[in-house]
């Protein structure tokens, strides 16, 4: 006999009887997709716990590099004399020196993709959060509160704020606790384009806050890829995880 049709979330071990279902109704991770009657699939070396960190070469090489190529620049430039560029070179050469070997690589917890990571990511395979503690990188775990603005939610394009749904109306935004007051948000997009301008609106968004924090959303277009799509960031991980679900059919 076959047995119960379903989802296991390898992050809390809930059961979802609901085979289409994409999200952990227990602790919001996202489901693996794989039915408990389908076949065995090929053994994993994710298992869920935390995983080491090492450098990522990658990074500190290219950081680096072009760090020591600023350093280089500034030197030249100013020993000539004091300029303006020159000095700004010598800033941001200084910074990516330092920052070359803040990024490291490990294996993600959830679902072993390489993770390139400072302190907060999302595995680019299985979508989870993932936080970095101690040297490794580990799922960020149900109640995580960062200490700022950290677990990154894209959405598509929107036509204003209002059109996402908030999943935690007249509480926290960070620890969801009753709100006792609302903190603005300032959200700038773009509405329309006239010529070469791109025409913008600046919304204001009450963002409910207890007395005890503040600071629980950040939001932003993200150019990058061309299509101003938006990126909302949370310091809580709960909140973010039940964002994305409210919202699954505007996700990027």
């Amino acid at each position: 006999m076959s047995g119960p049709k379903g989802t296991t979330c390898p992050q809390c071990g809930a059961r979802a009887d609901d085979l289409a279902a994409r999200f952990c109704a227990g602790c919001g991770a996202r489901l693996a997709g794989e039915r408990a009657d389908a076949a065995p699939s090929p053994p994993k070396t994710a298992t869920g716990a935390p995983t080491p960190l090492s450098m990522s070469w990658l990074h500190f090489l290219g950081l680096g590099g072009v760090g020591v190529g600023l350093l280089a620049f500034a030197y030249f430039s100013l020993s000539e004399e004091p300029n303006g560029w020159g000095v700004l070179a010598a800033v941001f050469g200084v910074f990516f020196v330092i920052a070359s070997p803040l990024v490291r690589a490990g294996a993600c917890p959830a679902c072993g993709t390489t993770v390139r990571v400072a302190m907060f990511e999302r595995c680019s395979g299985c979508r989870e959060f993932l936080r970095v503690e101690a040297k490794t990188l580990r799922i960020a775990e149900p109640g995580f509160i960062a200490k700022g603005p950290a677990f990154e939610v894209k959405l598509g394009i929107l036509s204003t704020p209002p059109a996402v749904e908030w999943p935690w109306p007249g509480s926290c935004a960070v620890c969801a606790g009753p709100a006792t007051r609302t903190l603005p948000l300032q959200v700038r997009m773009g509405t329309g384009q006239r010529g070469a301008f791109i025409e913008t609106t600046t919304w204001t968004i009450p963002v409910p806050h207890c007395a005890a924090h503040d600071t629980g959303i950040a939001w932003r277009t993200d150019s990058t890829d061309g299509r101003g799509c938006q990126i909302i960031t949370f310091r809580s991980v709960d909140h973010a995880r039940a964002f994305e679900r409210a919202n699954r059919g505007r996700l990027a």
